[in-house]
């Protein structure tokens, strides 16, 4: 199963497991990575720790993408 990229105006699919698209996860500081890393093996899918860090990796790579635009 796939799903989109979350990050805003990428079309790119990509496989359940992963949150992101390689190229915009690489976007994203290690301490971000690192702390969904944490929180998928660590706390697991559903989890508010989870949901949380999705979040703020979506949001920085949001940002990213506009300020580089």
């Amino acid at each position: 199963m796939t799903h989109q990229c979350p990050a805003r105006g990428c079309r790119r699919q990509v496989p359940d497991k992963l949150l992101m698209c390689p190229a915009d996860w690489r976007l994203l500081p290690r301490s971000i990575q690192r702390a969904v890393n944490v929180a998928y093996y660590g706390a697991g899918v559903g989890t508010p720790e989870l949901l949380a860090a999705h979040q703020v990796a979506i949001e920085y790579v949001n940002r990213e993408r506009t300020d580089n635009a």
